[in-house]
């Protein structure tokens, strides 16, 4: 998470200066775009991870009752 909040930081300050009247000079806007991504896909990858976590915790369970 916090990789992605300084690649987005860096990609933000490159944008900056090779345009910098893009994002209508509003750095705050830019952030967030490059951000939202980053976040969302951290959370789906932890909960698809916390998913497959759980389903060989029961089944190892079920293995080691039997």
């Amino acid at each position: 998470m916090i990789v992605g909040l300084v690649f987005s930081l860096i990609l933000t300050w490159i944008i900056s200066i090779i345009q910098p009247t893009s994002w209508y000079g509003n750095s705050t806007l830019a952030i967030f775009l490059f951000i939202l991504p980053c976040l969302i896909g951290f959370i789906i990858f932890q909960s698809i991870f916390d998913l497959l976590h759980l389903c060989i915790l029961r089944k190892s369970s079920q293995n080691s009752n039997e």
